[in-house]
């Protein structure tokens, strides 16, 4: 059970840091106007 739990702890933090890095190189190559356009599109879903 210990090996099972510290697996899927390195999972999920693997997939955090996946997705602030995915979030992060949109942020650098998408323009401001991208960026606000799915900003408020995730605010109105």
């Amino acid at each position: 059970m210990c090996y099972l739990y510290i697996a899927i702890t390195k999972l999920v933090v693997l997939a955090v840091l996946v997705v602030l890095v995915v979030l992060a190189v949109l942020a650098v190559l998408a323009n401001s106007n991208i960026f606000f356009f799915f900003f408020h599109e995730s605010i109105n879903l």
